[in-house]
């Protein structure tokens, strides 16, 4: 099989399919199938799709909810799988995604201030702590929330001092570009962004082994926000007009209208 695969060229694959078809359910679904394929060509430029190294590990396959919030539990079990433990220590400063690693794998939990300088895993929810916290400590896999309205090479990042009345926006934390950027400023390798678009994997770059596919590659690992938004109706429910914004593909999510507040970049969390 090639790695890669042209999407013009698949089109031309599906209407001859569709050509010779007699049959008119199969009509159907071959130009339904082609329809996508057109939309995502001339809509998104898509035109090569590269086919998964065998010798990587393309870690969203492992996605899996036991304990987190979302599917990061499969994502933490494979990455561990991958680089082993070492002590056991986590540190949990946000989100649910530690306690895959204490149920199942006995690790213990610390706080920050008793947590030895290199220590298994963090699970941390913004830049400004996952800055502060990794530039004295070497946690060797963090997990940190990311806003994932602005995909790259989108790079913001919000002012440390957020107004709490921006809640509900989309003016908040660092986009993907922005938390990969610092990344490597403190030494770690992004790995895998779980599927609903709110979690980023990195491991620390002299553990990180050449085996995960995508890393480092933001176009490649960067996953469509796919929270949608809060019921706006009577008795939790969305109504008809709210949903003409909701998309249920994820292919842009919902996004509220910004409320005006200042977006910084990297440099402006330098360590």
């Amino acid at each position: 099989m090639s790695d890669i695969f042209s999407i013009r060229g698949r089109i031309e694959a599906l209407k001859y399919l569709h050509s010779q078809s007699n049959d008119m359910n199969e009509k159907t679904v071959l130009n339904n199938v082609m329809n996508v394929y057109a939309e995502l060509y001339a809509h998104y430029g898509v035109d090569v799709v590269y086919k998964i190294p065998d010798d990587k590990i393309f870690l969203n396959n492992f996605e899996s909810r036991t304990y987190s919030s979302f599917n990061e539990d499969g994502i933490t079990e494979k990455i561990f799988e991958t680089v082993g433990f070492t002590n056991k220590v986590f540190v949990e400063m946000g989100g649910k995604n530690s306690e895959i690693l204490e149920k199942k794998y006995e690790c213990t939990g610390s706080i920050i201030d008793g947590a030895p300088n290199e220590f298994d895993f963090l699970s941390i929810d913004n830049v400004y702590s996952f800055r502060d916290v990794c530039s004295k400590f070497r946690p060797r896999v963090v997990v940190v929330r990311y806003n994932a309205t602005y995909p790259p090479p989108d790079e913001r990042v919000t002012t440390p001092d957020i107004d709490h009345s921006f809640e509900g926006t989309t003016y908040y934390g660092a986009s993907l570009e922005a938390v990969y950027k610092l990344g490597r400023q403190l030494g770690y390798n992004l790995v895998a962004c779980e599927s609903t678009g709110y979690s980023a994997f990195l491991v620390r770059s002299d553990v990180s082994p050449d085996a995960f596919y995508g890393t480092n590659d933001t176009a490649k690992l960067y996953r469509t926000p796919k929270l949608g938004h809060k019921p706006c109706g009577e008795n939790d429910e969305h109504t008809d007009e709210c949903m003409k914004t909701y998309r249920l593909d994820g292919i842009l999510g919902y996004r509220e209208p910004e409320t005006p507040g200042v977006w910084t970049n990297v440099q402006s969390l330098s360590v």
